[in-house]
């Protein structure tokens, strides 16, 4: 009875996850990070992009709050012009910890040869120990632009109360849009995305967009309209 319970759950969470279909909003929001995602990486290449993760020591579940050290932080990055910010989005842990996750274009390469390996081990790692040793053979395979952006990082979060910020480049160049993407699906789909007051998606004021949600789709209603327009435009 007990596998038969299980079983029938895992069945209903899939078909559950399955059944999740964005809103026609949610699916614009989507395209225009998709689209706009290619677009950075076009134009910046693959050196000069990375996902930057900040976390918070505490379990900060407090939207003010959590913005309000958050524009500390931007103020700073802006001020000593070290990246710039392309898109940033909100993220909910299961405990209601908030975390961001954004897309940033740095002046500097900073994929180079760094070793992925080691990456890898350092999500594995059991103990600090570890994992801090695991960081000091990382840092030997970054290039020296993201070493300093890994010191200054550290530097300026602690100053405006962040826990651990990561910055990293991409590993996959081509899945650009998943890195952050995931993260704005899932709040989708627990309604975290509907809260009042909150944007869970944030482009930055430098980052230049292909795309926005202003927009139609080429099918459905509003396209069977615009085609019943021109239609009625080119016989007259």
């Amino acid at each position: 009875d007990s596998l038969l319970y299980h079983s029938e759950t895992n069945s209903d969470k899939q078909a559950e996850k399955k059944a999740y279909k964005p809103t026609s909003k949610q699916a614009k929001t989507f395209k225009a990070l998709e689209l706009n995602s290619k677009y950075w990486l076009k134009i910046y290449s693959k050196e000069n992009i990375g996902i930057m993760t900040c976390t918070y020591k505490e379990n900060l579940k407090c939207h003010k709050e959590s913005q309000r050290r958050w524009n500390n932080l931007n103020r700073l990055i802006n001020r000593e012009g070290k990246f710039d910010v392309l898109v940033k989005v909100k993220e909910y842990q299961k405990r209601g910890a908030i975390h961001y996750h954004m897309l940033v274009k740095t002046h500097e390469g900073i994929r180079g040869n760094i070793d992925w390996n080691i990456y890898e081990e350092m999500g594995k790692a059991e103990t600090r120990k570890e994992k801090r040793r695991l960081g000091q053979e990382l840092g030997k395979t970054a290039t020296p632009h993201l070493r300093e952006l890994w010191a200054w990082l550290r530097k300026k979060g602690e100053s405006t109360n962040f826990g651990r910020i990561e910055l990293m480049p991409l590993k996959k160049p081509h899945h650009i849009k998943n890195y952050i993407g995931k993260y704005l699906e899932k709040d989708m789909q627990n309604g975290t995305s509907n809260a009042k007051g909150m944007n869970m998606i944030t482009y930055g004021k430098k980052a230049p967009k292909v795309a926005n949600t202003k927009c139609n789709w080429l099918y459905g209603e509003g396209g069977m309209w615009r085609r019943k327009l021109a239609t009625w435009a080119n016989t007259r």
